[in-house]
């Protein structure tokens, strides 16, 4: 990489930033070592070029991804989109303005539709990375919700985008992420969009100026009150609850999509659950199959003993009738609307107009945004429009509150912040809560119940502490956090003899005829004597230093099995711990894995 984008005092210094990686691999990507990439290298080979740690290369990857440039792809690798990769421009299509505005209750589309040709000028060609000059395809429209207007938008796209077709044949009249995802697929097969993805959510090859228009307010009908206290009650006038059933939803549902299978079968009570996984495993389009913004090919979902969806008896209520509240990565608030209208958009099924005002105000004030509520999206900070999306959502009392990785899009400094406030926020809901994440810490502080996800399929279910004890798989182990996964052989039912060692492990849990691996957490080793139980023989291989920890890396007598150690500090000025040769475990601290 050249020095210019990442400098040797970042590679050495720990405070490497993602977005200066980023910039470097698509220069890389442009004119540099990959610019006649089909896939970039692998993770582990990007973290030892660039001296930095897979994990910030992993979250590197992940912007650029939901950048459109690349995608992840199980079995492949990150695969180059070259059909966005010379743009620099886009509009992000998880906005998913159409439906947005379904699930208000509303019917979005397009009129006043005026598509033509132009040149570049010297601004728009320094944008998209065209020649000033080249042609462009203008595209202008008004979006209206029924006969409401919300959106009046100019798209430009390259002519280039759409290879030799004559631009006037291609159906040009639809949402331009449709047409762009549409277009890019015909130019480049080799885009393997991730699967657990609505199309909308792909950032897209664009550049959209989106203009203030006069717009009344939209919204959705509402179920159950929050904020101020108010949890699980209902407002004046509606009957009150007297307690939630056990289980409040019920998910059995099949959906394939693009060579994937998203099987989820699950049921959640009334508290907060995450939904634990690594990208592309299904969780996000598990919450759009409860939305209903997206159908499954068959099954059931179950709300408070209400019906959502039963392919077999042909039901399947639209979003506005579901009482779903769903929170999408980016927020998707209307640009052209302030905070006050953004929220109000919540409320289209209360026809009182002092009765939305008020309830619009009571919200703005438990979210704390009555000073911002003038303001524009843009001008808010990443939590602030965070807190707006939540409001809009919660202003309609809906029965069930779905959040599709709600600190994705945050700074690493405001992501505490923010996570506090939605902490609080699940705390006080009164109903079921679901929580998309691929960040164990998130999902275990935050949530009550844990579902793990892998390759579309429901691998384990339970409270969140049950599950980080007994992960009872080793994919389920591993996102988890577990860094010991240790090969095994069955011995008898409460012992198995580890590869690498041929020593055998004593465990307080029984060990099913299934078990392959074991997993032992890296802070549950300490040093031991040779004869002490469960102690293995270890050697040092490396060292590496934390804040608030060190971490101790071994390997086995065969010398290929690795071993991890944890160790906390007493203060940042900790010496090394000295390292045993032997370090053993309690035999309640392993964990049998199949």
């Amino acid at each position: 990489m050249k020095e210019s984008a990442l400098t040797s005092s970042n590679r050495l210094g720990g405070a490497v930033i993602s977005d200066r990686i980023v910039a470097s691999l698509l220069e890389e990507l442009r004119t540099g070592r990959y610019a006649r990439a089909d896939r970039l290298p692998a993770e582990v080979d990007l973290a030892a070029e660039l001296g930095v740690s897979r994990t910030v290369i992993r979250d590197a990857l992940s912007e650029m991804e939901r950048a459109g440039y690349v995608e992840r792809v199980r079995g492949i690798g990150t695969v180059v989109n070259r059909a966005v990769l010379s743009l620099r421009s886009r509009l992000d299509q998880k906005l998913e303005y159409y439906p947005l505005i379904r699930s208000f209750g509303s019917y979005p589309h397009a009129d006043g539709i005026q598509v033509f040709p132009i040149r570049a000028g010297e601004e728009l060609a320094r944008d998209l990375e065209i020649e000033p000059g080249d042609d462009v395809i203008c595209i202008k429209k008004r979006i209206l919700a029924d006969t409401t207007p919300v959106i009046y938008s100019i798209d430009y796209l390259p002519r280039a985008l759409f290879g030799a077709r004559d631009y006037t044949r291609i159906d040009l009249t639809g949402g331009v992420f449709d047409i762009l995802e549409r277009e890019c697929h015909q130019h480049d097969r080799r885009l393997h969009p991730r699967q657990d993805r609505h199309h909308c959510h792909h950032r897209v090859p664009a550049v959209a100026h989106q203009r203030r228009s006069r717009c009344h307010a939209l919204g959705a009908g509402g179920y159950r009150d929050l904020g101020s206290g108010a949890a699980g009650r209902e407002s004046a006038g509606e009957k009150t609850e007297s307690r939630w059933p056990r289980m409040s939803l019920e998910v059995n549902i099949t959906k394939k999509l693009n060579g994937f299978t998203l099987h989820a079968n699950f049921a959640a009570r009334s508290t907060a659950t995450a939904i634990l996984g690594a990208s592309g495993c299904g969780k996000s389009m598990t919450l759009r199959c409860i939305a209903g913004i997206v159908k499954p090919d068959a099954g059931r979902i179950v709300l408070d003993g209400r019906v959502l969806f039963d392919s077999a008896q042909h039901i399947d209520l639209p979003p506005q009738q579901r009482g779903v509240g769903l929170l999408f990565q980016n927020y998707a608030l209307f640009p052209n609307m302030t905070v006050e209208q953004n929220v109000l958009c919540g409320l289209k099924a209360e026809k009182d107009k002092a009765a939305r005002k008020a309830r619009c105000a009571e919200m703005l004030q438990a979210m704390r945004l009555e000073s911002l509520a003038k303001r524009y999206p843009a001008q808010l900070s990443g939590g602030q429009q965070q807190r707006t999306a939540l409001a809009r959502i919660l202003v309609g009392r809906p029965k069930i509150l779905m959040l599709d990785e709600p600190f994705s899009a945050l700074d690493s400094y405001l992501r505490e912040e923010v996570e506090g406030e939605v902490g609080s926020l699940l705390a006080g809901f009164g109903g079921t809560a679901l929580l998309v994440t691929h960040n164990r810490d998130e999902a275990y502080r935050l949530c009550r119940d844990m579902i793990v996800m892998d390759g579309g399929q429901v691998l384990r279910t339970g409270g969140t502490k049950e599950v980080f004890a007994d992960p009872q798989s080793t994919t389920a182990a591993r996102l988890t956090g577990c860094k010991n996964i240790l090969s095994c052989t069955r011995v008898d039912a409460h012992t198995v003899r580890l590869t690498g060692w041929d020593a055998p492990l004593h465990l307080a849990a029984e060990v099913p005829e299934t078990c392959t691996a074991v997993g032992i957490r890296a802070h549950d080793f300490a040093p031991c004597a040779p004869a002490a139980p469960n102690a293995l023989p270890v050697q040092l291989n490396s060292t590496s230093e934390n804040p608030f920890d060190w971490n101790l890396i071994f390997t086995a007598p065969d010398g290929t099995t690795r071993l991890w150690w944890k160790v906390s500090k007493t203060n940042l000025t900790a010496a090394s711990p000295e390292a045993p040769a032997f370090l053993g475990t309690a035999p309640q601290n392993i964990m049998p894995l199949g």
